[in-house]
């Protein structure tokens, strides 16, 4: 895990409460110095995170935290990408459906252009590099 990615270390903590069945956010990440009184304009851009940024709270005093891997986190991270592609997806479609009214009759590029979309994200391999269809000008 890269300390100096807030993705990658937030991730890190989320897998945590969800490994031991916590409530989100029982184990946080707060920087240490916020935690001393410290504000958070005192963190600047490329802070690296560290393990004493990690608040466990003192009920789990003595609990061995799980392990968790750099695969399990890039998974997570993805999978997330690939969602947020689904939700813009959506979005797209619906905001399209104006296309596909009964008044209407559908020109073979908004066909196309809807099939499209309907077929994110299984025409893609890359949740970061998505390319999207382009909408119709009519």
């Amino acid at each position: 895990m890269d300390w100096k990615n807030q993705v990658q270390v937030s991730e890190y903590v989320e897998l945590l409460n969800e490994k031991l069945s916590l409530d989100p956010w029982t184990i946080q990440l707060i920087p240490k110095s916020i935690q001393d009184g410290g504000k958070a304009s005192d963190i600047t851009d490329g802070y690296e995170w560290t393990t004493d940024d990690i608040v466990v709270p003192d009920s789990l005093a003595g609990v061995t935290l799980p392990t968790v891997t750099d695969s399990e986190i890039t998974t997570r991270i993805t999978n997330k990408m690939w969602a947020s592609v689904r939700r813009t997806r959506n979005q797209a479609l619906k905001n399209s459906d104006v296309m596909a009214l009964q008044d209407r009759v559908m020109t073979d590029e908004q066909k196309a252009f809807r099939q499209a979309l309907r077929d994110l994200p299984a025409t893609q391999s890359d949740p970061y590099n998505i390319i999207w269809p382009t909408k119709p000008s009519s």
